[in-house]
């Protein structure tokens, strides 16, 4: 009876560790920020107030601007270059999550990518590629940004 008590709370103890520890290895958010703003015209640069996280540093994503990379028969790719910053002395990993809106606010397209700031660093960039039906790309109004700033990087 002792013995099974034991593996009991052997394997109790193992299943708390291993839990705790999964939180810390594939690390969880610091905060999350969203923002909506016009689809700027092609090349043209549009600035993304408050996606920033820190104190006393501060990592940020600055702007975004987007050019048609490739037609592809019913598709079109687009190329988006993203620009942030980072404060801080050492890496920052990111989530970073867009969407592209109709005029009804309904998501035509949407693209998810892990990104990491390098340490003490301004203006880096970020490429994206997103693949849209030219038929939905036309509804494009505006687009939605959520940043997930990750804990432990």
């Amino acid at each position: 009876m002792i013995s099974r008590d034991c593996s009991i709370l052997r394997v109790g103890v193992c299943l708390l560790f291993t839990l705790g520890t999964a939180g810390l290895l594939c690390g969880q958010s610091m905060k999350v920020i969203s923002t909506t703003v016009p689809l700027p015209a092609e090349d043209e640069e549009v600035s993304l107030p408050g996606l920033a996280y820190g104190y006393p540093w501060k990592t940020e994503f600055t702007s975004i601007r987007w050019a048609v990379d490739k037609e592809e028969g019913d598709r079109i790719r687009i190329l988006w270059i993203v620009s942030g910053s980072n404060g801080r002395s050492r890496p920052q990993r990111v989530r970073f999550k867009l969407d592209v809106l109709d005029d009804s606010g309904e998501a035509v397209g949407t693209y998810v990518k892990s990104m990491i700031f390098r340490p003490s660093t301004k203006d880096q960039k970020f490429k994206v590629k997103m693949k849209v039906p030219l038929e939905q790309w036309t509804r494009v109004e505006a687009l939605r940004i959520t940043v997930n700033f990750i804990v432990g990087s």
